[in-house]
């Protein structure tokens, strides 16, 4: 018979997926580590509103002053779900922000970065509340309680955040040239900030591995790859059928289209090779797989769409 010690049979409670609460037994470490993430995460929600703050009576319409408004506010209440978070694991807020201010606890460092334009506002609410998006919600399965049920409201409303940083933008890529000039230099100026909230290399990062062991992270920083789960939608699917039912009537068949999970090849330049094997998985339905072959003369192709091979279809085809 195997006595197994107490961290084991902790770390096996993670691998089995169960989620430890405040009151369970956890390692020191596995404590310190948390303390460590929702202590920065908290804290960047809170300084993030600063940027964006200064806004509020400078927005261009009525419209604009009230969602930033909102948005502000969203985040506040994000960092106090995260300090609650914090406290269960024995740490008080104040202390917390004592460790801020000391310099034993960070921000996320794109916060620092001033906001000259309007059109900062939106960059900010499309790149930067989108990456915090696809770091954000795998942690949804965090396997710490609180924090996991914190994540679940708060990727709710980020992505609120990110659609109306997108509006933003795209009304003024439509508008004057100065308007589309602003934009441009908001994006230039905010795109490398946003993908460095990625984090560092896992070889340069000294936390990564035993985290993700933990599962108090749930990706990797060397390899983003399409890999998504049910419970990982921010809008869960009785709300969407719900939702899209004020609009249409759904029928027996109708399918639902909610986007693809992060991790598009085009958009990494990891695009698929002859020879690549391309297998898709769903849970207690099945696999399919499908090899990808290198068609060198799409001319000779009949089953691949005039328009693909360069020829636009004629009207009779439309």
């Amino acid at each position: 018979m195997t006595v197994l010690s107490e961290e084991q049979v902790f770390q096996k409670r993670i691998d089995d997926g169960e989620k430890v609460e405040p009151k369970d037994w956890m390692p020191e470490a596995y404590r310190k580590t948390l303390i460590r993430q929702i202590g920065q995460h908290a804290h960047s929600e809170i300084v993030g509103q600063l940027p964006e703050s200064n806004w509020i009576t400078r927005a261009p319409t009525l419209e604009r002053k009230a969602n930033l408004l909102a948005k502000v506010q969203d985040e506040a209440g994000h960092g106090l779900y995260l300090y609650c978070a914090a406290e269960t694991l024995g740490i008080s807020r104040d202390d917390m922000i004592d460790m801020l201010h000391n310099g034993k606890m960070k921000y996320s460092s794109i916060f620092n970065y001033p906001t000259l334009t309007w059109a900062d506002v939106g960059a900010i609410g499309w790149l930067v509340d989108g990456a915090a998006i696809m770091n954000q919600v795998p942690l949804q399965r965090t396997s710490y309680g609180p924090y996991a049920r914190a994540m679940v409201r708060i990727c709710k409303e980020e992505s609120f955040h990110q659609r109306q940083g997108f509006q933003i933008m795209l009304i003024m890529a439509s508008g004057t040239d100065d308007q589309k000039n602003m934009a441009q230099d908001a994006v230039n100026r905010f795109w490398y900030p946003s993908l460095m909230m990625f984090g560092p290399s896992d070889k340069n990062s000294v936390h990564s591995e035993q985290s993700m062991a933990w599962k108090i992270k749930m990706n990797t920083n060397d390899e983003l790859r399409q890999k998504d789960n049910t419970n990982d939608l921010i809008f869960d699917i009785p709300y969407i059928i719900s939702y899209i039912s004020e609009f249409i009537t759904l029928k027996t068949g109708d399918l639902i289209f909610t986007g693809t999970p992060a991790g598009v090849g085009a958009t990494q330049g990891k695009l698929l090779k002859d020879g690549d094997i391309l297998s898709t998985t769903i849970e207690e339905i099945g696999t399919m797989k499908n090899k990808c072959v290198r068609i060198s003369d799409h001319s000779n192709s009949s089953f691949i769409p005039e328009f693909i091979k360069g020829k636009m279809p004629s009207k009779e085809n439309d």
